[in-house]
């Protein structure tokens, strides 16, 4: 079987592309452990073979398959981020299994390295080299990792340039003149600079194109004020939250009635700032689900920290980013800031049990008393004669509602004076101000309100499960007042003075939605919380556990050979170490004897040894010919091999010059 020599300079050349995309690997990963064990074994390897050039002659087959190489690659790719773990942002599904491929490629790379009887595996080491590098640059780069990913570049570059002059070396020395070769090395430069430029291009039309065409989607979700959810908010404007049409969530249609979805709650006001309890005690949900109303699905497709926006009176939520709890307000949180998808399953029984919690009246009612008499002189002229705080918090609500405008741009400041200003004279504001001026206005007169925040869900989508999608701009304020209700019980009831024509009319027409545009990127937020609720990492480990079964069984009787062989007494080891040696040596002899019928007609005998085989031989040969020189020697290398104990290393290349010596 024909052999097949790797130049030296191939060497040199692998290992200085994948030891600089392992650097490159390394400084973006901040993990040199394992591209310097690497990094170790290969110069030591290629040390060694331009040490012994005959190491440097391979056989063109494979010794194992390439779903072996792949699947043990992957497993220990698997084993290692395990053993060494990152500081993967686990919001991006993708992270974990790119780590694993990380990994796994310089372990693919190492395959390659040492299966030196597998012919095209210098080109796939020089992919592998690629994929390392590109694989490591999900992170964001620094000055170290830049660098060594140009050094990287350079040095591709370099050996695709190089590699035709040295290749030239042992020709003439006019081919392998720097100069002759210089015009093949400026159109390459020209041609490279040319396609880069062509890209530069390509990608800046391109960005435009889709700056343009997904304008509104292009930039992240940035929280809107009331839902950066400090324990104080301050009154004002939207600003470009109040036009964000980023979808939050989306959630199962409860009703025909708009869905408020409770958030955040606010009891303590002082000059235009509302103040939350930060304090109360949260509550685990039974790990069981609840019996209850008709179960909701929420789909989350932004983070918000640990809320979750929710109806009044949840009693059971299950999903895989738990555990879930809940405060004596009955909002709902998540330990985990990574909320994908939830089942939220409550009933009215609950919500009322949250609403009539007991409360400190005087908490709820405090205000400043200058304030409040100012208050009480615009409250008169709207409330008439009542006196039922349930009267006056209806008619407070409807005057907002049927009086005012709505605006996403404000200008006037929401303090004290503000809301003064705003019930006065009347100006175009925004849902915290109404919201704000309300709760202010029934605490003069002793009801006790407070403001909650949270989305208010208008949208529908779908036509058979219809869900209510909530977008940024659905962020909503509301007021709610503890009143009086049936059999002598006081509850929370909510009040919404906010205009709804004005506010729907403002927040639909601010920013239209391309429909196209806006598909797209719902199916991707979609499809990136549905895979994400799956439990990423159990999901990839589960799919390693199979991919290490599915490998044990397509290699089960090479592992038990190789079991029985660890197994073996040490004679039985010797034994198939000899047996093996001895078939290498019998291939050997084979070629030997092919050559002689070939080139002399001559075809040893049954019993014949080598001394008389050469004597017939001498009889066609002069004993002084080269051809029988280069053979009798070829006899005595191969015997002193064969019967010294010595492997058969070399053997190829003794048999290759006496071919290239009775050939020529």
């Amino acid at each position: 079987m024909k052999k097949t020599t790797i130049p030296r300079y191939d060497m040199i050349e692998i290992l200085l592309v994948l030891l600089s995309s392992w650097v490159v690997y390394g400084t973006c990963q901040e993990d040199f452990i394992l591209p310097a064990m690497a990094s170790l074994l290969i110069v030591l390897s290629t040390i060694q073979i331009l040490a012994k050039p005959e190491r440097r002659t391979f056989v063109p087959t494979k010794s194992f398959s390439w779903a072996t190489v792949l699947s043990v690659s992957l497993l220990l790719g698997w084993v290692w981020i395990t053993l060494l773990p990152r500081n993967y942002p686990s919001d991006f599904f993708q992270s974990y299994a790119i780590f694993i491929l990380q990994s796994g490629s310089i372990f693919i790379a190492l395959f390659l390295w040492f299966n030196t009887k597998y012919v095209y595996r210098f080109f796939f080491l020089r992919l592998m080299a690629w994929l390392t590098a590109s694989l490591s640059v999900n992170v964001n780069f620094t000055y170290p990792s830049l660098i060594a990913f140009l050094v990287f570049i350079v040095i591709n570059i370099g050996v695709i340039i190089f590699k035709p002059v040295i290749n030239f070396r042992g020709r003439s020395p006019k081919s392998a003149s720097l100069i002759k070769r210089l015009p093949y090395i400026i159109v390459f430069f020209m041609i490279v600079a040319a396609l880069s430029t062509t890209l530069v291009f390509a990608f800046k039309i391109g960005d435009m194109l889709y700056m343009k065409f997904m304008r509104d989607y292009a930039f992240g979700y940035k929280n809107h004020h009331f839902f950066k959810f400090d324990p104080v908010l301050q009154i004002q404007g939207p600003g470009y939250s109040g036009r964000d049409i980023h979808p939050v969530l989306e959630i199962d249609r409860i009703s025909d009635r708009p869905i408020y979805l409770n958030a955040q709650i606010f009891e303590k006001y002082e000059n235009g700032l509302w103040f939350s309890d930060q304090e109360l005690e949260r509550t685990p949900f039974d790990e069981d689900p609840a019996s209850g109303e008709n179960p909701i699905t929420i789909t989350m497709f932004e983070n918000l920290k640990t809320v979750i926006p929710t109806p009044r009176g949840i009693i059971s939520v299950q999903g895989n980013n738990g555990p879930y709890e809940y405060d004596p307000n009955g909002l709902v949180y998540s330990e985990n800031p990574n909320i994908h998808k939830v089942v939220v399953t409550g009933s009215e029984e609950r919500a009322s049990q949250f609403n009539a919690m007991p409360i400190d009246r005087a908490k709820y009612t405090q205000i400043e008393p200058r304030f409040a008499d100012l208050l009480r002189h615009y409250l008169h002229p709207i409330i008439g004669d009542k006196r039922n705080a349930a009267e006056i918090a209806v008619t407070v609500e409807q005057h907002f509602r049927n009086n005012y405008g709505y605006s996403l741009d404000v200008n006037f400041k929401a303090d004290d004076n503000g809301l003064l200003y705003l019930i006065d004279q009347r100006p175009d504001a925004y849902c915290s101000f109404f919201s704000s001026a309300m709760a202010v206005m029934l605490r003069s007169v002793g009801i006790p309100s407070r403001m909650v925040v949270g989305f208010l869900g208008t949208e529908l989508t779908g036509r058979r499960d219809q869900k209510v999608r909530v977008r940024v701009r659905d962020a909503h304020a509301w007021v709610e007042a503890y009143l009086p209700v049936a059999s002598g019980r006081s509850e929370w009831v909510r009040f919404d003075p906010t205009p709804p024509d004005a506010r729907n009319n403002a927040i639909n027409t601010g920013r239209r939605i391309n429909q196209i545009a806006d598909a797209i990127w719902l199916a991707m937020v979609r499809f990136r919380s549905e895979f994400k609720n799956l439990e990423t990492e159990k999901l990839l480990t589960r799919l390693i556990a199979v991919l290490f079964i599915l490998v044990f069984i397509r290699n089960y009787p090479t592992i038990t050979r190789f079991i029985r062989y660890l197994r073996a007494p040490g004679s039985e080891r010797a034994l198939a170490s000899r047996l093996k040696s001895i078939k290498q040596f019998h291939r050997i002899y084979q070629e030997f004897e092919k050559l002689l019928q070939q080139q002399y007609g001559i075809r040893p005998g049954e019993s014949e040894t080598n001394t008389e085989l050469l004597d017939r031989l001498k009889q066609k040969l002069s004993d002084e010919s080269v051809a029988y020189q280069a053979c009798a020697e070829f006899v005595t290398t191969y015997e002193r091999y064969r019967f010294g104990n010595l492997q058969t290393d070399g053997l190829d290349d003794d048999l290759n010059r006496l071919r290239e010596k009775i050939t020529a």
